[in-house]
């Protein structure tokens, strides 16, 4: 990660990070000719990535995320399952010291810059104020229905050509040139170069 960083910067971490680490398991399974995979996630992780995905209107994951056991539909990944799913973390913790484990606890370099750490920060001070509430908002995940219609995002059948720039779009103007003309009216000093002189003109 600190090879990645130097070229990606503070933003986007956990993406790669989690997704390096999904192929990590997925590798160490097939050396070891292994039918499913069983993580580490605890009830903290699990309300925690209720709230993200529900910040982040990620109906797709937020309707599956609380499941104890995943796998893809094609089969291209192993099913993981969760054992800790309904213990806490620091029952864990907890546990791992009167058994004299050893056990990884040190944080991630980089978790100040991630969005999550906003979101366990916020769940650890309602917890505080209000036990269960990890609990619950997990509870909540797994009540959550999301219509199987619902799933797949419609987009409009009508095209246009951009009145602008003249690019395939769905709408009158396109993104683009709708961003330009934000920024054209932000900043009405700059002079903005595109290959088209009349696109500048008109915004």
């Amino acid at each position: 990660m600190d090879e990645i960083v130097k070229i990606i910067g503070n933003s986007s971490i956990c993406t790669y990070c989690g997704v390096f680490r999904r192929q990590a398991l997925e590798k160490g399974a097939a050396i070891l000719n292994a039918t499913k995979l069983a993580t580490g996630h605890n009830a903290d992780d699990m309300a925690e990535t209720v709230i993200l995905n529900f910040l982040r209107g990620d109906h797709f994951r937020l309707s599956k995320c609380v499941d104890v056991m995943t796998a893809d539909d094609e089969g291209f990944s192993l099913p993981r399952f969760k054992p800790f799913k309904y213990t806490y973390e620091k029952e864990i913790v907890m546990y791992a010291h009167h058994k004299k484990l050893h056990y990884f606890s040190v944080e991630c370099t980089y978790t100040e810059w991630a969005y999550r750490s906003f979101v366990r920060d916020f769940l650890k001070d309602l917890e505080r104020n209000s036990p269960g509430t990890i609990l619950d908002i997990m509870h909540a995940g797994e009540l959550i229905d999301v219509k199987e219609d619902g799933k797949v995002a419609k987009l409009p059948s009508e095209k246009f050509k951009c009145s602008v720039c003249g690019s395939l779009t769905n709408k009158k103007i396109c993104k683009g040139c709708l961003l330009l003309q934000q920024l054209s009216k932000a900043k009405p000093k700059i002079m903005l170069e595109t290959e088209k002189p009349e696109i500048s003109k008109q915004i």
